[in-house]
Formats: C-alpha cells, sequence, structure tokens
C-alpha cells in the first residue's frame, strides 16, 4: 500500500498491525522503510520495540503483516496465531499475562 500498488486483503493485514502497533505502544502507527539486501524495499513500524518485550515475536509479526504484498503471498494466519498464543499461555512470565489472558476473554 505504501509504494501504491494494487491491494485487496493486506488493507486487513495492515490494520491488524495497526491495531496491534496502537495496543503495544499507545500511537498510531508510522511506517520507516527498511532496505534489504537482494528484495523489494519493505516497511517496519518506526517507533522502537523496547527490548525487554519480544522483539523477534513482534518483528516477524510486523514484517509478515505488513510486508505481505512485497511477498506476493498473504502470510500463514494460524501460525502467526500460534505464536501469540504461546507468548500469552506459555513460556517465562504467563503468569504475569493471566491479566491480559482474561481481558481478551472478557472482550470476545
Amino acid at each position: 500500500m505504501q509504494a501504491q500498488q494494487a491491494w485487496a486483503e493486506q488493507v486487513d493485514l495492515f490494520a491488524v498491525a495497526g491495531v496491534v502497533h496502537c495496543l503495544l505502544h499507545g500511537e498510531y502507527m508510522d511506517l520507516t522503510p527498511t532496505p534489504q539486501a537482494g528484495a523489494s524495499e519493505s516497511y517496519m513500524p518506526k517507533l522502537p520495540l523496547k527490548r525487554y518485550w519480544q522483539v523477534e515475536m513482534w518483528t516477524g509479526l510486523f514484517d509478515a503483516l505488513i510486508n505481505a504484498c512485497a511477498r506476493g503471498a498473504p502470510p500463514d494466519l494460524g501460525q502467526l496465531r500460534a505464536g501469540l498464543e504461546g507468548f500469552l499461555y506459555e513460556g517465562k512470565g504467563a503468569a504475569k499475562r493471566a491479566g491480559m489472558r482474561m481481558a481478551l476473554i472478557k472482550q470476545a
């Protein structure tokens, strides 16, 4: 969308990335181009992730959702969901995230 190319489902993926960004940062998402060797230009959120956040997970999520058009195929949403559920329900600090899980369950 940033490159003024045609899009279909990418607008929905971009909206999900925008919502996640607002939940993490409390601000709307601005994008910045990130050069990649031998690949088309990709975009990532301008605001950096905090070092104690799951940086690899969030970077992968934003990359998959924002740059879906550059890859030519939509991301595997089931895999992205499984990664987020694994973060919420398992691993170090899962007990601290119980409040977040309950808030998400109440919204459903």
